[in-house]
C-alpha cells in the first residue's frame, strides 16, 4: 500500500474507528457502521475527522518511520490537554466533539518543534502534522480575532505549499479567511487543491484495490475500505464547494502579509 495512504489513512482511520480485530467474519455490520460514525462526524462539521493524505513527496520512510515520527510528536506533547480540569471543560463546551484545545499554547509547541526539526529528513511531513493538528484539533477556527486570522493564514499556507491533500481543511480555513485575503490569494489556494484532487483520489482507489485484491479480507479490512470511500465522498463535495466558492472583498494590511506562494 501506498506510504502515503498507510499512515493518513490507515492507522489514522483505525484510531477513529475503534475496529482492530483481524478475526475473519466476526462483525459483517462493521462497514455500516464506520460509514454512518463517520458521515455523522461529516454533517456536524467535526474537524478531526475531516480526510487528509500526507505528501510524501519523494521520500520513501524507513520501516520505523510510523513509530519514530509519531512519537516524537507525543513528547513534544502537541495537541494533548495539558490539564484534567482544561480536557473537562472541552468536554462540556464541545459539543460535536472537535477538539477545543487552545490554539495558542499549540502554536508556541509547533513552533519550538519545527525549529528543532528544521533539517530533520522528515520535517515536510512534520510541517504537514502539525498545521493539520492546529487547524483540526484546536479551537484555533472558532476565533475569529486577528490573530487567530494570522494564524490561520500561516497553517493554510503550510497545507498548500508542502502539497498536503487535505480539500476540507482548506476549505473550512478559507471560510475563516474570506474578506481577509484578496480573491487573488484564495484563487491561487483554491486551484491548487483542485490541481491535486485527481492524483489524491487515485491514492485512495489504489488503497481500495489493494484491499480488495486480498484473498480474506479481515473487519479491520471491511472497516478500512468503508473509511476510505467515505473520504472519497466527503473530498468530492469539498472540491465541489471549493470550485463554487465565493470570494468577498479582503482587508489588504492582512492579505500583504500572508501571500501564499505560487510554485
Amino acid at each position: 500500500m501506498n506510504a502515503m495512504i498507510k499512515n493518513a489513512a490507515v492507522a489514522a482511520i483505525m484510531a477513529l474507528t475503534g475496529c482492530t480485530s483481524e478475526k475473519k467474519g466476526l462483525d459483517p455490520g462493521v462497514d455500516q457502521r464506520v460509514t454512518a460514525k463517520l458521515q455523522r462526524a461529516f454533517e456536524e462539521k467535526n474537524m478531526e475527522k475531516v480526510p487528509y493524505l500526507l505528501n510524501f513527496g519523494n521520500l520513501t520512510p524507513e520501516n520505523d518511520y510510523y513509530l519514530t515520527f509519531y512519537r516524537t510528536l507525543g513528547e513534544a506533547r502537541l495537541f494533548v490537554s495539558d490539564s484534567t480540569s482544561q480536557s473537562k471543560a472541552n468536554n462540556k463546551e464541545n459539543k460535536n466533539n472537535t477538539a477545543t484545545l487552545r490554539w495558542n499554547l499549540q502554536d508556541q509547541k509547533v513552533g519550538q518543534l519545527l525549529r528543532k526539526l528544521q533539517s530533520d529528513k522528515y520535517i515536510s511531513l512534520f510541517r504537514q502534522e502539525c498545521a493539520r493538528g492546529i487547524l483540526a484539533r484546536t479551537n484555533l477556527l472558532n476565533d475569529n480575532s486577528g490573530d487567530a486570522q494570522m494564524v490561520i493564514s500561516k497553517y493554510l499556507n503550510m497545507i498548500v505549499d508542502e502539497g498536503m491533500y487535505a480539500p476540507g481543511l482548506v476549505l473550512y480555513a478559507l471560510e475563516k479567511l474570506n474578506g481577509r485575503w484578496s480573491a487573488e490569494q484564495m484563487a491561487i489556494v483554491v486551484q491548487k487543491v483542485i490541481d491535486g484532487h485527481s492524483n489524491g483520489r487515485l491514492n485512495y482507489d489504489q488503497a481500495i484495490a489493494e484491499i480488495e485484491a486480498k484473498a480474506a479480507l479481515t473487519d479491520s479490512d471491511h472497516a478500512l475500505l468503508a473509511s476510505l470511500r467515505e473520504a472519497i465522498r466527503e473530498n468530492d463535495i469539498y472540491i465541489n464547494r471549493l470550485t463554487k466558492f465565493q470570494f468577498s472583498e479582503h482587508a489588504p494590511e492582512l492579505s500583504l502579509r500572508t501571500m501564499p506562494s505560487k510554485k
